[in-house]
């Protein structure tokens, strides 16, 4: 069984390893035998963790790490971060106060408002930001290059990606279905589907519709989209 050398004011800060299976005092350090997968994923699931990747400890932390890390330019507030990811002000402060004393977050006063960003000075960011592009990263990369496109009325993230971000167990996706209604040049569409493949290491396989196809459209795949979980990836400035 492997072995990991942990800080213990790190981890119980980030509250992912709930305790050790064997404990070495090594300088003020501890060395944990990693449980099982399965007791991992329990342990994690039981505190409703993302289905994409249930090794975060709660969907807050998950949605904290993935806005800071994939817009480290941007200065939040908590205010802004719990609006975005669907949380309340309360956990995310309280999810803030942990991975500021985890080093993976830096703080700010501006008079009373406190400002948050990622430390991307952390040893541990740029592994963390690879993962985060990979599970968590369609959603804002996609609203990032969207940008770009003028006459949205509407872009969605749907299919496997959107349910396991919904919660359902499953395997993790391997591409992104995009759906993006208005009247658009398909050819830019296409293009953002290329850069955002190329930026997250995943196929992202866009389908576009006018919208009057869309209103009038009753196909099977349709009422897939329509009656299924989504992740909306319209970007400021464009939608209904």
């Amino acid at each position: 069984m492997s072995r990991l050398a942990v800080d213990t004011d790190r981890d119980r800060a980030l509250g992912v390893v709930a305790g050790p299976n064997e404990a070495d005092q090594l300088g003020g350090r501890s060395v944990y035998t990693l449980p099982p997968t399965q007791a991992i994923l329990r342990s994690m699931q039981s505190r409703q963790a993302p289905e994409l990747v249930p090794i975060f400890r709660s969907r807050t932390q998950f949605g904290l790490l993935g806005e800071l890390f994939l817009d480290p330019e941007t200065a939040w507030t908590g205010a802004d971060l719990a609006e975005r990811i669907g949380a309340s002000t309360a956990a995310v402060s309280r999810e803030l106060d942990r991975l500021v004393t985890a080093g993976l977050v830096e703080e700010r006063r501006r008079g009373n408002l406190r400002l948050v960003h990622a430390n991307l000075a952390s040893p541990a960011a740029d592994d963390l930001r690879r993962l985060l592009l990979r599970s968590y990263g369609p959603a804002p990369v996609l609203r990032r290059l969207l940008s770009d496109v003028k006459a949205i009325e509407r872009a969605q993230i749907f299919g496997s990606w959107a349910r396991r971000a919904a919660g359902e167990p499953g395997p993790a996706p391997r591409d992104v279905d995009l759906l993006v209604v208005g009247d658009v040049e398909p050819l830019a569409v296409y293009e953002v589907a290329r850069q955002a493949t190329r930026e997250l290491g995943l196929e992202v396989n866009p389908v576009v519709r006018t919208p009057a196809e869309w209103q009038r459209e009753r196909t099977g795949f349709a009422h897939t989209v329509r009656e299924g979980p989504t992740i909306d990836v319209t970007p400021p400035g464009n939608g209904a």
